[in-house]
């Protein structure tokens, strides 16, 4: 091949990079409109997204505003049947107040003095177990002394007759030595010094053992001063128990008067309320029939809210239904972008493979045939590496882009969060304007059932003066069926009418002053029922408290007792044992002193035998 065909090949090479380089830019714009539209798409599906969880967050509202509102007039009703219920409960004739008042009294005062009674055999039980308990602590001191003081006693006559023992040993052997040394018999030397170091071992065994004598009494001397250590603590604890014990005694003493105090007080308060309760019975039926009204317009409201519930509903349903199409509208349509994305994306991979693998081939036929075009060679490798490090730029470049565009997200969704929240806390504020002027509302219903009682006592009132004018235009009939036989009353008859009038002026401001009266009678019995009801209710639920006080103090009375019993079981247990040790170390020493005295006397019975 000619240099010109060479150099033709490397042209198409060139021209095949060229279009290749094109390629990839026009897959690039392709792309990069393909992830303009996937964005707007996303940015599409989220704000459709937000729309449906606006939709149900409204829903929710909407269903919670009016369960709120069903449980709040359900419990008005509740509140106002509880109210009459203990209206009516309250309202027993006084002779029935009078006799629950004494049962009750005398309930209270029995239970008081069974408590008080059972309070002090307890108090007088527990005391004599105390008495008893010290008594036997300070006889058991005594026996410890005596203990001590015997053992001490024992111990010096033992240490005292050992010293004369070891006198008269070593003053034998001052005389055994100078026999020995007066003699000159060898045998009996080495027999006499056998024997001495006999005795020595002998003695030094019998000195060991004393020695471990005198550190068994030393550690039994010190478990005894412990024990007695942990006696008296347990004793101060028991004092400050009973102390403590004492304390709680009075202090419920002291309750006790102020409860039957607090009782007086209440049933005196009991009594006026019964008296305050007749005088209200005559307000009952009016404030029943305030209560058939009031339920027949919460009947009407709810009636009205249940309307207004479904409408919304159905609204919110339709909203919903819509916004569910345009989601599945939006998936689809980003699957059918998500799909063309990767055939894209696969085609372009495909498209830069086969190129690479002619720009591979090229280059081996090139290396092969000639190595004078190695410059031109490196020019197109570098090209490529330019290209590859372009296409690294557009990566790191995408993937720069992600990252911001998921930055934005997030600080969308932190103001989505924000606004949400300050929808909440407007619809919280609605919620209470809502119930303010529920509470107006019912307040105005109120008055105007007020206005009304007071219309039909007008009614009443100009009904009796209808009454009354009736009667005067019958007294002015038969005045004008008299009037030639009665001319002469004719001055008489003005002038009754004159007062007529002022009778009736006078009438008419007394019905006024009389309304006004009955208003504020009716303003002030209201507010008695309330006082009263609310004093009622402290009074229960200062007696249940104290009761409770009561209950617990005696528990805590009761399980305190116990303890101190069970104390003083065991501190009756730990006296029985030390007492077992006390003897059981008592019959060690004897055993131990005996079987000393034994082998004292079995050594000198062996030098009695030997003639020494």
């Amino acid at each position: 091949m000619s240099k010109d065909d060479i150099l033709d090949k490397l042209r198409a090479a060139l021209a095949l990079v060229e279009t290749v380089k094109q390629d990839n830019e026009c897959y690039r714009e392709n792309f990069e409109q393909l992830k303009e539209a996937y964005a707007t798409l996303q940015t599409k599906s989220e704000e459709a997204a937000k729309e449906y969880k606006v939709a149900l967050k409204e829903k929710e509202i909407a269903e919670q505003d009016t369960t709120k509102s069903l449980q709040f007039w359900k419990q008005l009703v509740d509140q106002r049947d509880t109210e009459m219920d203990h209206i009516r409960a309250k309202m027993e004739s006084t002779s029935d107040m009078e006799v629950l008042r004494l049962q009750i009294q005398n309930e209270l005062e029995q239970s008081q003095k069974s408590k008080w009674v059972l309070l002090s055999k307890e108090n007088d039980k527990y005391r004599d177990l105390y008495y008893k308990s010290k008594r036997e602590v300070e006889s058991l001191y005594l026996d410890k002394d005596q203990l001590n003081s015997r053992h001490a006693r024992e111990i010096k006559e033992i240490h005292i007759a050992k010293l004369e023992e070891v006198k008269q040993w070593e003053a034998r052997f001052l005389t055994l030595q100078q026999s020995l040394d007066a003699e000159s018999d060898t045998e009996r030397l080495r027999i006499v010094q056998r024997e001495k170091v006999e005795l020595e071992l002998k003695t030094t065994m019998l000195l060991s053992e004393l020695d471990e004598v005198r550190a068994e009494k030393e550690q039994l001397r010190l478990d005894y001063e412990q024990n007695l250590r942990s006696h008296k603590r347990q004793l101060a604890e028991q004092l400050g128990e009973a102390k403590v014990l004492q304390t709680e005694k009075d202090s419920l003493q002291a309750n006790v008067a102020s409860l039957e105090q607090e009782l007086s007080k209440t049933l005196r308060h009991q009594d006026d309320l019964t008296a305050e309760c007749i005088s209200l019975k005559k307000e009952l039926d009016k404030t029943k029939s305030r209560m058939e009204e009031n339920t027949h317009q919460f009947n009407v409201n709810i009636s009205d809210m249940k309307m207004t519930v479904l409408k919304e509903r159905t609204e919110n349903q339709n909203v919903v239904g819509d916004l569910k199409d345009k989601i599945v509208e939006l998936k689809s349509s980003i699957k059918t972008l998500n799909s063309t994305i990767q055939d894209m994306s696969h085609k372009i991979c495909h498209s830069e493979k086969e190129h690479m693998e002619k720009c591979r081939l090229i280059r081996e036929e090139e290396w092969a045939k000639l190595s004078t075009l190695e410059s031109e060679k490196a020019d197109i490798e570098r090209s490529l590496e330019v290209f590859k490090q372009r296409l690294s730029e557009l990566h790191n470049r995408d993937e720069s882009f992600r990252q911001q565009t998921s930055t934005e997200q997030d600080r969308l969704k932190a103001e989505i969060r924000e606004l949400t929240s300050n929808q909440e806390s407007l619809n919280s504020m609605n919620k209470s304007l809502i119930s303010e002027r529920d509470n107006f509302q019912s307040e105005c219903n109120h008055l105007q059932s007020r206005c009304l009682e007071i219309d039909t006592m007008l009614s009443t009132a100009n009904s009796s003066l209808e009454d009354y004018k009736q009667k005067l235009n019958s007294q002015h009939q038969k005045t004008t069926l008299l009037e030639q036989s009665v001319k002469n009353h004719i001055l008489d008859l003005e002038l009754l009418q004159d007062q007529s009038n002022k009778e009736r002026e006078a009438l008419m401001h007394d019905l006024e002053r009389q309304k006004s009266f009955l208003l504020q009678e009716r303003l002030q019995s209201a507010k008695k029922i309330e006082s009263l009801s609310q004093d009622n209710l402290k009074n229960r639920e200062k007696a249940a408290k104290l009761c409770n006080v009561l209950e617990q103090q005696d528990q805590r009375y009761g399980s305190k007792l116990e303890s101190f019993k069970n104390k003083i079981r065991a501190y009756k247990t730990e006296v029985q044992t030390l007492k077992q040790s006390l003897d059981t170390q008592i019959k060690l020493a004897g055993t131990q002193q005996e079987e000393m005295h034994r082998r004292q006397t079995g050594f000198m019975s062996f030098l009695q035998s030997e003639g020494i």
